[in-house]
């Protein structure tokens, strides 16, 4: 039995199933046409671009000059032209046509020292004699995307190869081949080019109905007969990619020779370890390229997020087919492959993660906060703490959790800790919705605030059963949803515009312009521990707040915390206390505060 299929490298001869559609036309237009082509092949990695390329050129008229470069051999640019010389050389001494002035320019290409600006000329020169002798040359660049390494984020460098592929004086037919397209290869070396716009970008995808026919007519050729259970198993694990599909073939002609039973799935698992580690590269470029975070959603769900440009990009990219109106990501398979990966991963670390950058958002931009709010003060913790007091929708209850927090810190720690530092995720984002228009909605895209107030929610809400360790009350989708919408914030805060770097002021400095805030510093001076020689003493104190208890919290003779019972204060408004200062008497010395007691209360100065 003849086992065509092969693992790994070239598929050539037999080997090479299907593309003849490919094939016929790309040798029709490189080699029968005289309007000269530029194609950028894009396609997943191993999905036979390379192979196909290689067949519709593997035999060429004497008056075609093939040159053929893989760019992951080559170090430098340099070396890439080096040997696109040796082999223009090479041709032009075959056919007894090298000029002793080409041959000049030719040679020039060993001097790696030569200036830019001779070795662009004399590039030129080469091909303007290869036209002028009426030579057609067809220039393939394979695994293009090591171009980001390569070109060294040199311009000039891809404008030489746009020159020649675009130029009339050039009878240059050109090919890249890379697994990304050229736009986003660009995007990663370089600002001002524009070399993709000269290549007609063609996304490479797997087997046609046609091919896919052609690949099973093999088997009955070989006598193998398949059951169409037996073809819907081989396509759910390999789908229509030729790599993979001849990765199974080579296995059942392997065991159909040895006279086994066919169990695709027995084959898949105990033989077919190269297609999991297909799936895992995949999965590595996903993330490298920052598309994980896009098929994720149509896949494993939930769809949120995403656009159609997003799904239209995966098509291009080879990375999703439709089947019976069923979006399918290479195969069924790899779709259970992507979710039990995602599964492991733990949303920890995004929230947190998301958590911190919005701190470090509030924190770069304090100094606008301060004017916004015109919190007055000389110390940092203080104009922190007018800034929240005066955030809607923070309460006072959560102020004085806080400096039990930063309290607690010092004592048992001796951390100086900030309000910044303990503040919840849900007052942050409360600090954001309230300076939304003003101050943060420019990190964001400028987006409205209500278009990702839901996405806000969603992260806050997790975020406690996540630290304390019950991801059991969130449900699956919660935890995808979170997943998303973390990534997406993450997106638009590392994006353009989006400096997350120390602020170019102080914003104690500027806080210094405006009027101190004497309530809150009331507030947050330490206390003293009162000690029991207080006791009926006439004090002077400086009412800072209401309790929540109807009664007033002062500080005693500058010093220590009191606090002014409902008894005393029956009748009166509250309010017209805050901010005052009284005499009264100490009628209760406890632990940590003293009680006092007025009677007919005046404000003094």
């Amino acid at each position: 039995m003849d086992n065509i299929f092969q693992i790994g490298g070239q598929a050539a001869g037999s080997s090479f199933i299907g593309r003849k559609t490919f094939v016929g036309n790309l040798r029709k237009n490189f080699l029968d046409g005289q309007v000269r082509m530029a194609k950028s092949f894009v396609g997943l990695t191993r999905i036979g671009k390379t192979s196909a390329v290689a067949k519709a050129f593997e035999d060429v008229p004497k008056d075609v000059l093939y040159i053929y470069e893989n760019l992951n051999e080559w170090g430098s640019y340099i070396e890439i032209w080096q040997d696109i010389c040796c082999e223009i050389r090479r041709y032009l001494l075959q056919r007894g046509e090298l000029d002793a002035e080409v041959g000049t320019y030719l040679s020039s290409m060993e001097d790696e020292a030569l200036k830019w600006i001779v070795f662009s000329r004399n590039i030129k020169r080469i091909f303007e004699y290869l036209a002028g002798q009426e030579i057609k040359t067809i220039l393939v660049l394979d695994e293009f995307d090591n171009a980001a390494t390569l070109f060294e984020k040199e311009t000039k460098y891809f404008e030489l190869f746009r020159t020649l592929f675009s130029s009339s004086k050039f009878h240059v037919f050109a090919i890249t081949i890379s697994r990304r397209n050229l736009y986003t290869i660009e995007e990663a070396t370089y600002q001002s080019s524009t070399f993709h716009g000269v290549l007609d970008i063609v996304p490479f995808k797997g087997f046609d109905a046609a091919d896919m026919a052609e690949y099973f007519a093999v088997f009955e050729r070989q006598g193998i007969g398949l059951n169409e259970e037996q073809k819907e198993k081989i396509i759910y694990y390999a789908g229509n990619l030729p790599y993979l599909l001849s990765v199974l073939g080579h296995y059942i002609m392997e065991a159909a020779e040895a006279g086994e039973a066919i169990d695709i799935d027995s084959i898949f698992l105990n033989r077919c370890k190269t297609i999991n580690d297909y799936y895992r590269d995949c999965l590595k470029h996903l993330e490298r390229d920052g598309d994980l975070k896009r098929i994720v959603p149509f896949i494993v769900g939930p769809n949120i997020g995403v656009t159609q440009n997003d799904k239209d990009e995966l098509f291009n990219l080879g990375y999703f087919r439709e089947e019976n109106g069923e979006l399918i990501a290479i195969a069924k398979y790899f779709a259970d492959f992507l979710s039990a990966n995602m599964v492991s991963l733990s949303i920890w670390d995004n929230i947190i993660g998301l958590e911190k950058k919005l701190k470090l958002l509030i924190e770069k931009e304090l100094p606008a906060l301060v004017r916004q709010y015109r919190a007055g003060g000389d110390k940092a913790l203080d104009i922190q703490r007018v800034i929240l007091r005066r955030t809607k929708e923070i309460s006072r209850g959560d102020l004085m959790r806080y400096d039990a927090f930063i309290a607690n810190n010092k004592k048992v720690f001796n951390i100086d800790s900030t309000y910044l530092d303990v503040m919840s995720m849900a007052d942050a984002v409360k600090i954001l919705k309230a300076n939304w228009q003003e101050i943060f909605s420019k990190y964001f895209g400028n987006a409205l605030f209500s278009a990702l107030e839901h996405k806000f929610a969603k992260c806050v809400m997790a975020r406690n059963p996540v630290a304390h360790g019950h991801e059991e009350y969130l449900t699956e989708l919660d935890k995808r949803e979170v997943d998303v919408f973390c990534k997406q914030f993450f997106d638009l805060l590392s994006g353009a515009g989006c400096d997350m770097g120390e602020p170019e002021e102080s914003y104690v400095e500027v806080a210094k312009n405006f009027p101190a805030d004497t309530i809150e510093t009331a507030k947050l001076e330490p206390f003293e521990k009162p000690p029991q020689s207080l006791l009926n003493q006439k004090v002077r104190i400086y009412v800072f707040e209401k309790g929540s208890r109807k009664n007033l919290r002062c500080r005693v003779e500058g010093k220590y915390l009191g606090t002014i019972s409902q008894t005393y204060l029956a009748g009166r408004n509250l309010d017209d206390f805050i901010g005052k200062t009284f005499e009264g008497t100490v009628e209760r010395v406890d632990e940590d505060r003293v009680a006092i007691a007025l009677e007919q209360p005046a404000p003094t100065a």
